[in-house]
Formats: C-alpha cells, structure tokens, sequence
C-alpha cells in the first residue's frame, strides 16, 4: 500500500474487493494565511486534553457506525434532494490512520469524532477484521498505502519508524517515495495507477488531490463484488416510474418474487435484507412507511431507531413482490473538511495547533477527499471507495398480508458485513436519471 506526504498531505481511499489490512501525527506551524476553518479558532487557546474514562471503548463496527452517522445527517442537511454514495468504512480507515500519529488534544478530538479511545486496541481490531473476512462468495478487499514527498524526506529526514511500523504490520501499508515538489504529475499517475490496481479498475480516472505543498498521503482503497443470493432476471426487468424527489422517471425495475428474506420495521421506516451470494454481506434497503412528504432519513441511523440491528434480529419473512432500480452511482464528496471540523475535529485541521508529532513535526491535516461508485443490476453489485486525507507542513413467521416492497420512491441503501454489523457503503437514491 502506498502513501505520500508533500507539504504534509495525507491521503487515505477505501475500495471494496479482497480483503487486506489497513492502518493508518505533527506538531503546528503557521503556514500563512489561516483558513476559513482555523481562522473560526483562531482566538481559542488549545483546551487541556479531557478525561475519556466516561467514553466507552468501542468495536471497529461500532466505530465505523458513529462516522457514518456525522457524515450522513452533515450531507443530507446540507443536500436534501441530491443522491449519496459513499464509504464510511474508507473514512473511517483513512482517518484512523492519521490518527495514529496524533497527540494531545489533536488525538482525543479526532477519537471523539471516529468513535476510538483506544488507537492501538482499535488498529489491532482493524487487521484482526480484515484477517477474518470470508475468502469465498463476494470479493471484499481493502488496501493501503503511505507516499512520501521526496525532497521532504531529503530535507527533514524519514517519518518516525513506529508510525510507519503500525501502517505495514497492522494495515499493511505499502510505503513508498514520490516527488510531489517537483514533479507532481508523474506523482499524481502513480498514484492514479495504484487506485485503478486496488478497485480492479472500477476507479480508473482517479484524479489525487495531492499538490506540490504534499508530504505525506495516506491512502486506502476498497473493492467489492457480490453476485445476489438470488438473481433477479432480464425479462423481469422492465421500465417503471421512479417518483423522485424532483421528478417522476421512467427507469428500469428489477423484480423478483416469492422470496425469504429478513425484514423489519421501525416506526417511520420498513427494510428488507437482500444477501449477496454465500459472504455474509448484505444490502439492506430502506423505505419510509408515508409515501408522500420528506422523511427524517437522519432517523435511521439514530441509536433508539437503529433499524439495521432490528434487522440482524428479525426472521425471514415471504417477500411476495421485490422491486429494486437497476442504478450506477459515482460521487465525489466535497465539504468533508468543514463537516468534521464542526464535529470537533478542530486541531487536526489547524495549522497552529495540530499534534501530529507521532508522525513528523509540524504537520496538520489540510483537506480529506473521498470517491465512491456504485453498479447494480440483475446480477448482483459492484462497489469501489477512495478517501484522501492530505497533510501539510504548518506551523419471524410470514405475515397474513402479502408483504410487497417496491423501490420505485426516494429510498437509503446500505452494504453490510453482517456477521459484525460493519457499514462498508452508504447511499441515498434520491433521484434517478
């Protein structure tokens, strides 16, 4: 796996396909002009680091949970009415890789925000995941790379040993040198050609953030496969009005029928579990119970209306009628800096305050980058995640009524590691094209 650090920059990209292990800090420095992030701190003197012996430990599912639930409610309030697609697993990798070079208060915000209060125990619980994941039915692989700047090795000498020792043996992390100074499009090509490799070339066009001020870019990439437990055919697949949140189209529907599947519901909301063929990964699928109005998507993922565990605890029930979209997704998401800053994530983004000193002196976050793209169809789905994190020097029994679950509505799609209840992709069909 690779990484590169130009002006200290991280980046980290999660694809699903094959598992192998991922791991993912700088003491600050002014570098010019604050940004619109650090200036709304700029006044704050950094807080004495706080007690965590009231925040539980929590599993990696759990943690990966907890991100995804900021970064869902942060995207669907700033964008009601566009699609979401996204790994929060990448992000989550990518973060807690930066992470375990923090310090101080830079680490006890960042362990707030991912959910982790223990890095160590969290990163060993990372590679003991990634050892365990099924070697039959879908591909599920990750993997991680660290890129060092040149000229920045040159100068100020190799990153500490410990902090690269945790990226190889616990996410196993291929570490190598490129010259984001002086040359930052042949950087940016290897880069691109390690994205392409590690998505079996689903991301072939991966434009890396990284510029000529990059030190350090942590990378992770994710890949999945998976062939439905039960296909849906062609000639059941025909064109149905999809009433989207801005227009009603005509798409093409899958449809299956006189399923078992596990369903559940939820005050607001039904899901049915749709296994992918012998892998313990699942899609669930979401629908609000109104047919009409905006639902409180937020809701779902709420600890007191957590559906996705309903799920793991219901039986299998006759589904009578299944339709679902055949659909492709590729989005980029943009505002990840700002939405985990107000998390809390302040210091790691704050050039003057930054304690990334487990990795280099002087190092701070200057921006987190993800991609994510998705393929749905008879067979089954293709997925492919990339997150960026950029540093820079600074200072139960069937029921009598005939079950019917049709997609044709704004609906929230989420693909699951079951057997640990880890979140691996994260969509919202608002609209189809």
């Amino acid at each position: 796996m690779k990484k590169k650090i130009t002006a200290l920059a991280m980046t980290a990209m999660v694809l699903l396909g094959g598992c192998a292990q991922m791991q993912p800090t700088p003491e600050p420095k002014p570098a010019g002009k604050p940004s619109a992030a650090e200036a709304g701190d700029a006044e704050e003197k950094p807080s004495a680091p706080e007690e965590t012996a009231d925040i539980p430990s929590m599993t990696l599912p759990e943690s990966v949970s907890v991100l995804n639930r900021t970064i869902f409610s942060a995207l669907v309030r700033k964008n009601p009415d566009e699609n979401l697609f996204y790994s929060p697993f990448s992000l989550s990798s990518a973060l807690s890789a930066a992470m375990s070079g923090a310090k101080g208060e830079t680490a006890l915000q960042m362990g707030k925000v991912l959910g982790i209060t223990d890095i160590e125990a969290f990163l060993d619980s990372y590679k003991a995941y990634c050892d365990s994941m099924p070697e039959d039915g879908a591909k599920l692989t990750t993997a991680n790379a660290l890129m060092l700047d040149q000229s920045y090795v040159r100068e100020n000498g190799p990153v500490k040993e410990d902090f690269t020792k945790k990226l190889q043996d616990k996410m196993q992390a291929e570490i190598r040198e490129l010259d984001f100074r002086n040359d930052l499009p042949s950087a940016k090509k290897e880069i691109s050609d390690w994205v392409e490799k590690n998505t079996e070339g689903m991301i072939a066009d991966y434009n890396s953030s990284a510029d000529e001020t990059t030190v350090l870019d942590l990378i992770n990439a994710i890949y999945f496969f998976g062939e439905w437990q039960e296909k849906f055919t062609a000639e059941d697949t025909w064109n149905q009005t999809f009433h989207g949140k801005q227009k009603d189209v005509e798409v093409p529907m899958m449809h299956n029928h006189g399923l078992y599947l596990n369903y559940a519901e939820k005050a607001d909301f039904r899901a049915l579990e749709l296994p992918y063929l012998e892998s313990g990964i699942a899609m669930d699928l979401i629908l609000p119970k109104e047919e009409t109005g905006d639902a409180d998507w937020e809701a779902v993922f709420a600890e007191e209306n957590d559906i996705l565990s309903a799920l793991d605890e219901s039986e299998k029930v006759k589904v009578e009628a299944l339709a679902l979209p055949k659909f492709e997704e590729d989005q980029s998401l943009t505002g990840l800096r700002d939405i985990l800053v107000q998390a809390g994530m302040k210091d790691a983004f704050a050039s003057d305050r930054a304690d990334f000193t487990g990795i280099a002196p002087r190092l701070y976050i200057s921006d987190v980058a993800h991609r994510a793209k998705i393929e749905v169809d008879e067979e089954g789905s293709r997925a492919a995640a990339v997150t960026e994190v950029m540093m820079a020097l600074g200072a139960a029994a069937p029921e009598e009524d005939p079950l019917i679950f049709i997609c044709d509505r704004p609906f929230l799609y989420v693909i699951r590691e079951v057997r640990t209840n880890t979140v691996l992709f994260t969509g919202l069909m608002n609209q189809m094209q």
